[in-house]
């Protein structure tokens, strides 16, 4: 399914390439996520070095975007290698948290609309996310960014005593 991206609906909210600066901000959204929600089957927030390395492994091809207003990190999303075989080159899976306090005020949309056109322009032919839980807000940014819904992992994850489904989404560029 190819649809628009609704850029004349977006709010004008500034997404840029993350910088070596902003990683304690992402790493606190993050650490927030693992803590306190099913967002990622993380179960221990990443440790500093491990933050550096996971860092460093983005770049021009793989992207890790941040949204900022007033000098405050909001947000932040990638893309990154699906699979390691080179068959699956074309194909990036895809990864969006917003803090806490910021979330349905168009963050995760605007970085989903900054992604998609970078990854349009990189030559990414599919993009693939993997959603846990029930996460109904996150199932509606997919949804809305053209991603379907094409399987689900009963009971894949293990997270707060609890079995949780894993939902795969899937969208073509």
């Amino acid at each position: 399914m190819v649809c628009a991206d609704r850029a004349a609906k977006l709010p004008a909210v500034p997404v840029r390439i993350a910088t070596r600066a902003d990683l304690p901000a992402v790493q606190a959204i993050y650490q927030d996520a693992v803590l306190r929600s099913t967002a990622t089957l993380d179960l221990e927030p990443m440790q500093p070095d491990e933050a550096e390395t996971w860092f460093r492994s983005f770049g021009t091809l793989d992207p890790l975007v941040v949204e900022e207003e007033g000098g405050a990190i909001r947000g932040f999303a990638y893309y990154a290698n699906y699979k390691s075989r080179p068959g699956y080159v074309h194909t990036k899976e895809i990864s969006v948290y917003v803090d806490e306090a910021h979330r349905r005020q168009g963050v995760g949309s605007a970085l989903y609309h900054d992604l998609i056109r970078r990854a349009r322009s990189s030559g990414v032919h599919a993009l693939v996310a993997t959603l846990s839980g029930p996460n109904e807000p996150s199932e509606a940014l997919h949804r809305r960014y053209g991603f379907e819904r094409i399987g689900c992992l009963p009971e894949a994850g293990f997270k707060f005593g609890r079995f949780l489904d894993v939902s795969i989404w899937h969208r073509l560029l």
